[in-house]
């Protein structure tokens, strides 16, 4: 059984990993400063705000669902935030204009998928995983451009809402898969 003590107490405090006083790689470590990186970044207009806010935003709900069914509190979900290469990731990579999608709605996807992937890995294997489901997605990324391209318009058509209710419920199925795993199966090992 995971507790806090195990796992945010040997770094002293939730806002000793959100300030960044703890050991690590150079730019990662504080949440606070990628922070302040994705603010700077967003108004003067060098990224959008939406992959790096829905890939953490995936991850903080996926674990803050999967920390209340084994009855941790919200600090499993921040936990998960703070620690790691998470937002550094979120903020400085996911963001890359080469390798994510073009269109709004492929950056929507690309970032939920993260958030999945990352969950996945960093849950049933217990490595940080960012940097796998980045590239991972990067290797799908023609594919999401090519879905995001065809429903693509002002106009709702039928075609449009069947093929994203089929990608909604695969993702939640991945997601369900996922609160499987680490929740009736015990594969929730030491996190990093």
């Amino acid at each position: 059984m995971l507790t806090k003590e195990l796992l945010v107490e040997q770094y002293g405090s939730l806002m000793s990993l959100f300030i960044g006083t703890i050991p690590g790689a150079l730019g990662e470590t504080s949440v606070l400063l990628c922070l302040v990186a994705f603010v700077y970044l967003v108004v003067r207009k060098v990224i959008d705000w939406y992959v790096p806010t829905i890939y953490i935003g995936t991850v903080f709900i996926l674990t803050m669902l999967i920390g209340f069914i084994n009855g941790y509190g919200l600090w499993f979900p921040l936990y998960n935030i703070f620690s790691g290469s998470l937002l550094f990731c979120a903020v400085f990579v996911a963001t890359e204009p080469v390798t994510t999608p073009r269109t709004p709605n492929g950056k929507i996807i690309f970032a939920v998928i993260l958030g999945i992937i990352t969950t996945l890995i960093r849950l049933s294997t217990g490595y940080d995983g960012v940097g796998l489901s980045i590239l991972l997605c990067c290797l799908i990324t023609p594919f999401i451009d090519k879905f995001a391209c065809v429903n693509r318009g002002p106009i709702i058509s039928s075609k449009m809402v069947i093929s994203y209710s089929i990608l909604t419920i695969i993702l939640l199925a991945l997601a369900s898969f996922i609160v499987y795993l680490t929740t009736n199966m015990g594969l929730l090992f030491n996190i990093f």
